[in-house]
């Protein structure tokens, strides 16, 4: 697996800018994300502004040298209590 240090430190700074939180990172084999933060963080975004805040989070993992385009990665944003999925970008497709 490649290294993806520099995409992680990139990452938890959007998170932080976009919900107030680094939120936890769990890096998949096919250089896919899920980042886990507090449903509460997610919903303090206005609904309208939901879809870009995802694609500015997405966007600073997809960029990064260290993450392999051909296993197609995406970034899933997830509740930390429940799991539950709150939003995903996909690297290729940009949704």
């Amino acid at each position: 697996m490649n290294d993806t240090a520099k995409a992680q430190e990139k990452i938890g700074d959007a998170l932080y800018r976009v919900f107030g939180e680094y939120g936890r990172l769990e890096v998949r084999e096919d250089s896919s994300v899920r980042a886990y933060i507090s449903r509460e963080s997610y919903m303090a975004v206005p609904y309208p502004d939901r879809a870009e805040a995802v694609r500015t989070v997405g966007e600073s993992w997809c960029t990064n040298e260290g993450i392999e385009q051909w296993f197609l990665p995406k970034v899933v944003l997830r509740d930390i209590q429940t799991g539950e999925k709150l939003g995903s970008y996909g690297c290729l497709t940009g949704w």
